[in-house]
């Protein structure tokens, strides 16, 4: 009579064999079985776009001064050759803004619930932004970020080849916007931090269990193509203020979604997408009724 703690072990010893012999029970079957277990804290995040918030924006009357050299040398050439910037300068007052103050930041803000017992680290973000939807001078621009590690000297932010692509219709892919959107309308904000030290370019660790957890992300709109719009929206409004109508501000109507890409340890890399956020920007105008 064989020992009890023999046979025991023999039908350990047996398993294995069976899925190579190709017994009844496959191996595929057994992986099937198991990884319901092996992945039972590989649980998907979700994602909520909560806020989008136009931190920082040209007025209206930066606008004019920024365009007033290129106006009056157009305008009236002959006049004081080469005095356009002096002439500008004296009219508003003061130095005329730069380029650089004339861009226009947003801050996307996303609520992360985690429901795994530990921390996933976002990867890859994209982004697309219409802005002024739904009228004539819609714009859509798109951009792809890879968030770099800490300690990661190399990592710039800029993607590879097969960044912000995905193998599922279900979320926005890089590949959707290619011929559609206008090149840099849109892009990541690099010189800045968004909480405390962090840098706009870190990769983003949503902590274990966490419920609502805030990472915000600030873009950059394109200078050249932003002030196109606004002046042809402005135009019109002025047109109206002019003929006696009121103007206190001009509303830039925007929608905007994308998609992360985060790191789910056995799952591997998996994608989430967030939006369509639709909402205005409000530009104050101070003129005189």
């Amino acid at each position: 009579m064989m020992h009890p703690m023999i046979d025991r072990l023999r039908h350990v010893l047996l398993i294995p064999l069976l899925v190579v012999a190709g017994g009844s029970l496959s191996s595929c079957e057994l992986l099937k079985n198991a990884l319901p277990q092996q992945l039972g804290a590989g649980q998907m995040p979700t994602v909520a776009l909560s806020e989008n918030a136009l931190v920082s924006y040209p007025s209206v009357t930066m606008v004019a001064g920024y365009y007033c050299p290129s106006i009056v040398a157009s305008v009236l050439p002959a006049f004081i050759p080469g005095q356009e910037v002096f002439l500008c300068e004296q009219v508003y007052g003061g130095q005329l803004p730069s380029q650089f103050q004339m861009q226009f930041i947003f801050e996307l803000r996303y609520k992360f619930d985690n429901p795994n017992a530990f921390p996933v680290p976002a990867l890859e973000m994209l982004t697309a932004i219409d802005v002024f939807a739904g009228r004539d001078v819609a714009q859509l621009g798109a951009v792809c970020a890879v968030l770099c590690p800490v300690g990661d000297p190399k990592c710039t932010g800029a993607p590879g080849p097969s960044s912000c692509k995905a193998s599922t219709r279900d979320v926005a892919s890089i590949d959707d916007f290619v011929q559609k959107s206008v090149p840099n309308l849109v892009g990541l904000l690099v010189n800045a931090a968004v909480t405390g030290d962090a840098s706009n370019l870190a990769q983003r660790i949503i902590p274990p269990s966490a419920k609502a957890y805030l990472v915000k992300v600030q873009f950059s709109l394109g200078v050249a193509a932003m002030i196109d719009l606004l002046v042809k929206v402005a135009s019109d409004a002025f047109s109206k203020w002019i003929t006696g109508g009121a103007l206190s501000a001009i509303d830039i109507p925007y929608a905007v979604h994308g998609t992360f890409w985060l790191d789910l340890q056995a799952l591997g890399r998996v994608a989430i997408g967030f939006g369509p956020l639709k909402a205005n920007w409000t530009i104050p105008v101070a003129l005189p009724q």
